[in-house]
This record gives C-alpha cells, structure tokens and sequence, in this order.
C-alpha cells in the first residue's frame, strides 16, 4: 500500500495546473462577453428612447402647423392672418404653446411670401393667390429634442 500511496503523491507533484489555467481564460472571455452585451442593451435603450423623443418632437411641430391653420382660418381671423401684411400675418403665430399631454411645446412663425394669380382660372373675375409659409418647432421638455417643419399655404381673395 505504500508503493501506491506514493505513486499518487508523486503524480500529482507533477500535474502543472493546465485545467486551471483554460478555466480562467474561459472565465476571462465570458466575462468580457457579458461586459459587451450589457454596454450593447445598454446603447440600445438610449437610442430607442432619443428615437421617441425625436417623434414626439416631430409630433409637436405637425401639431404646431395644424394649429396655425386652424387659427388663421377661424372667422374671426379673416382679413387678419391672410392678408400680405408681415405685421397682420405675425399677429397668428403661436409662441411657447405648451402640450401637457406630449411634454413639451411648439412655436408657429409665418411669413407672407408672394401673390399670384390663382390656379384653375375662373369665370367670375381675376382672384388673386397670397401665398404663406408657416415654419413649426416642436421640442419636447425633458429631452430637448427639437423638431423643424414648413408648410406652404395660400388663399384665393378677389
């Protein structure tokens, strides 16, 4: 029994620890992974949430063009809003409206840009075209992000 027990003891007095040292490479290169995966998740989240706030800022300026038309078009508006005087037509832009509902804001500015004749023709007499451009700036509070948009839009007058 003594010829074994010291076989035993001399083989292991050899063993050079190899299963150690690709153990602790593994655990090297799967620690790593997971440091890569988690910054990837972690990229991932920020960029779907600037994607949302980019839309809801796009949202705030399309609902900044649907407002201002829908002011310049109120009855009371009339002669106001749509006539070629950048004096009158400022008079409709809409400043700082906020959007509690979006969590942010949108500003209207418009300009009065030329007149023409109106398309179509008519049999009634000569209408004339004044034409506008309404620029929008949606931005969202907590993010800042900042939307742009332009519409152009005319009136036919006599």
């Amino acid at each position: 029994m003594n010829v074994r027990m010291h076989n035993f003891v001399s083989q292991r007095h050899y063993q050079s620890g190899a299963a150690l040292i690709v153990s602790m490479v593994l655990l090297l290169v799967l620690t790593i992974l997971a440091i890569s995966t988690m910054r990837t998740a972690s990229l991932e989240i920020a960029m779907a949430g600037n994607a949302q706030f980019a839309d809801k800022a796009f949202q705030l300026a399309e609902m900044g063009l649907d407002q201002h038309i829908a002011v310049a078009r109120e009855p009371e508006n009339a002669g106001i809003c749509d006539i070629p005087d950048d004096t009158a037509v400022t008079a409709c832009d809409l400043v700082d409206e906020d959007v509690a509902e979006m969590d942010g804001s949108f500003t209207t500015e418009s300009v009065y840009v030329s007149d023409t004749n109106c398309p179509g023709g008519n049999t009634i007499g000569e209408f004339t075209s004044y034409n506008f451009q309404v620029q929008s700036t949606g931005q969202t509070d907590s993010a800042g992000a900042v939307s742009q948009h332009t519409l152009g839009w005319s009136i036919c007058r006599k």
